[in-house]
């Protein structure tokens, strides 16, 4: 197993709706949806499922966002309060169809996220405590840490600097940067194995309109 670390710049972020029919969508699209969506698909061509197989998208949504009010968050704790939903499809489904169709997969999976499932959600993980964790053959899972902590959180010691490169495991992890033209990026981790690594690199690489060589890649 290799683990890299996939930079989009500015340009390559623009570059990636080019694919997509606007008028078939049903809301406006963020780059987290976007990237993964891709990542998504060239992952799974990479690692070279059958056509019928299922596979799930598992990743995080920020529980202080729309049910802020409802949740019994303690005032002034600053830990993660995230829960986690599921987009189930086959990988004829996510690697035949356009890629709006994988973005409108993700709309629903967060709409459908309810404050009653996110209960529902957190009672099951209590439940699997100490047991045998979910399986994670045929399953993508996906975080975006850009926005924790870094300079919104002001403790009062000095600047804030920065907090380093997750190491990818069994999660890919969206963080930012700046690229070698010092222009805000985002960061993607992803953990393969190397021969499949490389199939992912050229996946990638053809939708960014570009030599495998040319991806900023490390």
């Amino acid at each position: 197993m290799v683990h890299k670390y996939l930079i989009f710049s500015p340009r390559e972020i623009t570059h990636l709706p080019g694919y997509i029919n606007p008028s078939l969508l049903t809301k406006s699209i963020t780059a987290f949806e976007l990237i993964t969506a891709v990542m998504w698909r060239c992952r799974t061509i990479a690692l070279d499922y059958k056509v019928n197989t299922k596979v799930r998208l598992i990743f995080t949504i920020n529980a202080r966002g729309r049910w802020k009010s409802a949740l019994p968050i303690p005032h002034g704790y600053y830990r993660n309060a995230l829960v986690y939903t599921i987009v189930e499809t086959t990988v004829g489904d996510l690697c035949g169809s356009p890629l709006v169709r994988t973005i409108e997969l993700i709309h629903k999976a967060k709409a459908d996220m309810s404050l009653e499932r996110m209960r529902s959600t957190l009672d099951m993980m209590a439940l699997l405590r100490g047991r045998p964790t979910l399986p994670t053959q045929h399953v993508y899972w996906v975080s975006d840490i850009g926005h924790i902590g870094d300079d919104t959180v002001d403790f009062g010691w000095a600047e804030w600097v920065g907090g380093g490169m997750p190491v990818p495991k069994l999660s890919s992890f969206h963080t930012r940067c700046k690229d070698r033209h010092g222009e805000e990026s985002i960061t993607v981790s992803m953990l393969l194995p190397g021969s499949v690594m490389d199939k992912f690199a050229n996946e990638i690489a053809s939708w960014l309109n570009k030599d495998n060589g040319d991806l900023l890649m490390f």
